[in-house]
């Protein structure tokens, strides 16, 4: 197993003073021992780093997962890879308080294949001086999956009204996007027109997702719970046909920000109305919910619910298949590129987890 770490050290600090450099030295060995733990799936030297015990519980129980998916998987690591970047530091005596980025990729070996998996980490890190140095005393993980909720109340049957909202073609806003420099495709085949066919292009879809995974495009607002916003771009990209009804509650579309005003629908941007539009669309945009991953093709949707409650929180689309035929992921929030689609790695998942597969249609 090989690894490599870079280490970049350029937050801004906050408070009075300059910050120590003995405290960067105490990240960096955290960083390295984070990479070495990531790649071989143990506890490994982190159970001397860090002085958090609840952490720790529960890094053991996450790696322990990843071990166990590893092997029935048939995975052997070959190497890892970690860039970390210190986002933010606030010092304020003997204690420090740190944002850190982690951008970690795997490479590993499955049945002679081999494939690489990225994701992107976010912690806060507190530490404290003591008589011997520096010493990690807290470690947050930020659980960015489980960020996105569900709509407004009151919101309405978004596929409900999007079949009897009873406004013309002509009636509906126009966009505010070129969809043709965006995705090549011209506005009267992205916007619904029911004696329209077109085939959804699943490796444009996936084209744009292994563009995009890391990024966002400039294009479009890019939200603090980003994971639906994403998907919703990739399936555009495809040839969806986006449904302006210039209502929020309804419809599937985007126009952005126009007269200080955020135009987009609940379904575009909100993990919980996809899921729901998808679900009851029969025209225009639709999708069959599908029982198990191994239905799924390139371009299609997962929908999670972390807790099992029916509040569907995250948002992933299929980007390619492991050689055992499970799916891999691409996402926003946290950024992921063919990740495998359980999400057990994940902070955010849980026993009660529950997922919706989504098979976009072939055509429109």
């Amino acid at each position: 197993m090989n690894g490599d770490l870079l280490m970049v050290i350029d937050g801004g600090e906050k408070g009075g003073g300059a910050l120590s450099s003995d405290w960067r030295m105490v990240l960096y060995e955290y960083a390295q021992i984070m990479n070495e733990s990531a790649a071989t799936g143990q506890i490994g030297a982190l159970g001397t780093a860090v002085d958090d015990m609840a952490y720790l519980e529960r890094r053991e129980r996450l790696l322990k997962t990843i071990t166990y998916d590893r092997r029935r998987r048939n995975v052997r690591p070959l190497c890892a890879q970690t860039r970390a970047r210190l986002l933010n530091a606030c010092e304020e005596g003997d204690r420090v308080r740190a944002d850190l980025r982690f951008e970690m990729r795997i490479t590993y070996e499955q049945l002679n294949d081999h494939y690489d998996e990225e994701q992107v980490v976010l912690e806060q890190v507190s530490l404290q001086r003591t008589g011997g140095g520096w010493r990690i005393t807290k470690v947050e993980p930020v659980v960015q999956e489980r960020q996105a909720g569900a709509p407004p109340r009151n919101t309405g049957d978004a596929a409900a009204t999007y079949e009897s909202d009873g406004l013309s073609t002509e009636q509906r806003p126009r966009p505010l996007l070129n969809t043709y420099l965006l995705h090549g495709t011209p506005y009267d085949e992205v916007l619904y027109q029911g004696s329209r066919k077109k085939r959804y292009n699943r490796q444009l879809a996936k084209q744009y997702a292994d563009k995009y995974w890391n990024i966002s495009n400039p294009a479009y607002i890019e939200f603090a719970v980003d994971c639906t916003n994403y998907v919703s771009q990739c399936i555009l990209a495809g040839g969806a046909p986006m449904h302006y009804t210039g209502r929020r509650e309804s419809g599937w579309w985007y126009q952005g920000r126009k007269d200080n005003r955020e135009w987009w629908s609940y379904s575009w941007a909100v993990s919980h109305a996809l899921q729901r539009y998808l679900a009851l669309s029969r025209n225009g945009l639709q999708a069959e919910i599908v029982q198990t991953p191994y239905e799924l093709n390139i371009g299609d949707v997962i929908i999670y619910d972390w807790d099992g409650d029916g509040t569907y929180q995250h948002s992933t689309i299929v980007t390619g298949f492991d050689a055992a035929g499970e799916p891999l992921v691409n996402a926003h929030t946290a950024n992921s590129r063919a990740r495998l689609w359980s999400y057990r790695d994940s902070p955010a998942w849980t026993e009660r987890t529950r997922y919706r597969f989504f098979h976009i249609a072939d055509y429109f």
